[in-house]
């Protein structure tokens, strides 16, 4: 006999585990629980019977239903998954006590609540003034292998910034580097000004802000698109005697090169080496990328230049950035050839740096090239996704050769990958534009067919179509036929209401 709480009505995920309710219940206790005709609970109904009994009673009888429970569970995953949504129940009807033995008690089998449960129980434990239990609790945590991380930490800062306690709170902030956690806790939703006010809080506290507090500072401005506020924290910084680190250089190059304020970009990676500083492979990637989209070639490659000189070792995103700012800028035969160049060199190109590529050639219609680069896919037992697909589609229904589009989308078909919603709008615009409305309409149909439902790039390549084959109302025509696909796939919706979804 194998105990779960399940019945057939929904479902409830735990800890990754999706589990099936199977029969309903009726129960007076605990006894009841367990031997109601080997039903399945769920976590609500669990819930619902906590309610109705006395916490005594719970207390004493919900560790012998675990522990009963535990020699009829065979499979590990079912059991964690079991004792994960007990303790739910607890938390969820305020019995934290009894949330942590069910949790400590796991130990013996070793097992402990997943990791959603334990931040619950992490919140309703602060949330009830009780910061010592979550700190302990905390502890076992880790020692159970779930480490700290910013959604647990945040927990923690934010009950002290609630309580007034600012020098704990940025002393927790302060320690989350040590954790190899990014500090933003505080500077969410793009709000800055409590972040700010509780900076300027530290001295009154005893606190002396550090470089990794400004830098914290400096990546919330940024990310709130408050470039000039960003800044003046730089210039805080270092009046205050704290020195910029690699990574305060590396939060501003980034904001600059995203507005595309190369100027300013470069400025800083001029005073990041005249602070003695190395930029590292991340850096040069970011101004790379940013060089390569205003077509300045020749700074991309000064800029390779220099990491081969301060020993900076260019990694796959290096390559794939500089292979895509050649086919940007139509320098095909010269980003094939650093391919090849790669490959020769032992580097193990992704499917990135191969998709950039295909795609570059079949937009400019070189179908050859494009394909011998597929085929040097398998050389290097890379396989083929959906957008490596799409790039050479694309560039067949540009050319209007869809009797190889179309032979290319079976053989994508056959070898097991799922076409999405861009790659079919891109082959029924593709037959719309030479008026095979008919092969466009069956695409439709196919796709709703594999749940993947059209919009209203889907409708207008339709209306194209009608319009090609001289239809009187092209865009009547394209609603009808979209009704009559969806209403043949059980779906009895106008069409206009739908698309509006």
């Amino acid at each position: 006999m194998c105990f779960s709480m399940l019945d057939d009505e929904t479902s409830h995920s735990y800890d990754g585990e999706v589990l099936t309710k199977r029969g309903c219940i009726s129960a007076v206790n605990i006894g009841d629980m367990v031997y109601h005709h080997g039903d399945r609970w769920s976590a609500e109904e669990i819930s619902l019977f906590l309610k109705n009994q006395k916490s005594e009673e719970v207390e004493m009888e919900s560790m012998k239903l675990l522990d009963t429970n535990c020699q009829w569970v065979q499979e590990r995953r079912v059991l964690k998954t079991v004792h994960s949504m007990f303790v739910d129940s607890f938390i969820k009807e305020d019995m934290l006590q009894i949330a942590l033995e069910a949790s400590f008690k796991g130990r013996l089998l070793k097992i402990f609540p997943s990791a959603a449960v334990c931040n619950s129980l992490l919140q309703a434990l602060l949330r009830s003034n009780q910061p010592d239990l979550a700190w302990e609790f905390l502890e076992e945590m880790q020692s159970q292998g779930i480490g700290k991380n910013a959604s647990v930490i945040s927990l923690f800062i934010n009950d002290y910034c609630v309580k007034g306690d600012i020098r704990s709170a940025w002393k927790l902030v302060t320690e989350m580097k040590n954790y190899g956690i990014k500090a933003d806790v505080l500077c969410r939703d793009r709000d800055m000004s409590i972040a700010s006010k509780y900076f300027l809080e530290m001295p009154e506290v005893g606190l002396r802000p550090d470089c990794y507090n400004y830098t914290t500072m400096i990546r919330g401005y940024c990310k709130a698109g408050d470039t000039k506020r960003a800044l003046q924290y730089l210039g805080k910084m270092l009046k205050s005697g704290n020195r910029p680190s690699t990574t305060t250089y590396a939060v501003l190059i980034d904001v600059n090169c995203q507005i595309e304020d190369m100027g300013m970009a470069e400025h800083m990676f001029q005073i990041l080496i005249k602070d003695g500083l190395l930029p590292d492979v991340v850096i040069c990637n970011t101004l790379m990328h940013a060089y390569g989209k205003k077509g300045c070639l020749h700074k991309v490659f000064k800029l390779l230049g220099l990491m081969t000189t301060v020993n900076i070792s260019p990694d796959i995103i290096t390559y794939n950035t500089i292979i895509h700012s050649l086919m940007r800028n139509g320098l095909m035969t010269e980003a094939r050839d650093i391919l090849d160049e790669l490959v020769q060199r032992g580097f193990s190109p992704d499917v990135v740096t191969f998709t950039s590529v295909i795609g570059g050639f079949s937009k400019r219609g070189n179908f050859v090239e494009a394909f011998l680069m597929w085929s040097s896919m398998n050389k290097v037992a890379v396989q083929p996704d959906i957008i490596t697909c799409s790039a050479l589609l694309s560039g067949y229904c540009r050319a209007r050769r869809m009797e190889e589009a179309n032979a290319l989308f079976r053989r994508m078909l056959d070898a097991g990958l799922r076409p999405d919603l861009i790659l079919y709008n891109t082959l029924i615009h593709g037959f719309c534009k030479i008026g095979c409305v008919e092969d466009a309409c069956y695409l439709v149909n196919l796709m709703v067919q594999g749940d993947i439902y059209p919009n209203n790039v889907t409708r207008r390549a339709l209306v194209l179509g009608f319009e090609k084959r001289r239809f009187r109302n092209p865009a009547e025509t394209a609603d009808s036929k979209l009704q009559e696909i969806l209403e043949k796939n059980g779906i009895y919706i106008g069409v206009d209401a739908y698309l509006s979804m």
